[in-house]
């Protein structure tokens, strides 16, 4: 593994988060009611409440329903807000001087965490696919109501594996510390989703199929990370140097890494390519202080 494949491969806890980030994320959810949450973070359900009713208007928890005890599920800005790291007001365009900054999409996908198993004398994997491989017993199954699927791996030290859908963030072009800021924005923000989504599954698989798990999680397979709409690529183009490739898997062609590096190297190169091809002037648009001539024939 390439120090840039390490550096990806870094460790994420749900634990790290701040409180009310965590409640929030619990909530979306909808497994957990809120008395339960109270007991569970020894604090009231008055105050579990106004985080919820907090959220919701930020747009990160959607109510469903009118139902007792009340239900929540992720709004639309459950992981654009807190972009930054803090509770406040999110942003889905990054601005500078009041004027929308131009960004490139990039996509964290293949995202695949892992969590140690602890105890399956208790496991219940009837409804689940299962074969057997030289590291011994493997099953799956896709988890009702989040719809991550999961992966029970090993015999002798099993692990729990989520398989995650894919993390867009718009990064905005930049060059030096402001590009530093925002990849590392950006990875937070994936992290933040990937430990969400592992809580939410290893809650699950102790609740409905007994099998208890111990964190933290770390990556099962280093993410690919792609950004898409690279400046100056051209249609279907396809090929591979060193920790780069570059393909249309998705119809847009983009330029794929798992290295960090690699990643903030691209980033860097987009950068100049955009402001470069920004500062270029047409044959219309140059300054001429003599009229054009023909050279004179000797």
């Amino acid at each position: 593994m390439s120090d840039g494949t390490e550096a990806v491969a870094l460790e994420v806890a749900f634990s790290s988060l701040p409180r009310p980030r965590r409640i929030i994320l619990r909530l979306s959810d909808g497994l957990t009611p809120i008395p339960k949450l109270a007991r569970e973070y020894h604090i009231s359900e008055q105050r579990i409440r106004s985080i919820a009713k907090a959220a919701e208007k930020r747009n990160e928890l959607e109510r469903i329903g009118t139902f007792r005890p009340v239900t929540y599920r992720g709004g639309p800005n459950l992981y654009r807000n807190g972009f930054m790291g803090h509770e406040g007001d999110g942003h889905e365009s990054p601005v500078t001087n009041g004027k929308e900054t131009a960004t490139l999409p990039v996509r964290f996908h293949a995202l695949q965490a892992k969590i140690a198993v602890t105890d399956l004398t208790g496991a219940d994997l009837s409804g689940w696919s299962t074969w057997d491989t030289k590291r011994g017993k493997m099953a799956c199954t896709t988890l009702k109501g989040s719809h991550l699927k999961v992966q029970l791996r090993g015999t002798e030290h099993p692990i729990l594996v989520v398989d995650m859908p894919a993390v867009s963030v718009d990064v905005p072009y930049a060059d030096g510390n402001g590009l530093e800021m925002c990849i590392s924005n950006a990875v937070a923000m994936v992290k933040e989703r990937v430990a969400s989504n592992v809580h939410v599954a290893s809650q699950t698989c102790r609740e409905k199929y007994c099998i208890v798990t111990k964190g933290p999680a770390t990556w099962y397979r280093p993410p690919e990370i792609a950004i898409e709409r690279f400046p100056g690529l051209p249609k279907n183009a396809r090929y591979r140097i060193a920790y780069i490739w570059v393909d249309s898997s998705v119809g847009n062609t983009e330029a794929e890494t798992d290295s960090l590096p690699t990643l903030h190297e691209l980033m860097s190169i987009a950068n100049r390519i955009h402001f470069g091809l920004s500062t270029l002037a047409t044959f219309a648009e140059m300054p001429m202080n003599e009229p054009l001539s023909l050279p004179k024939p000797e």
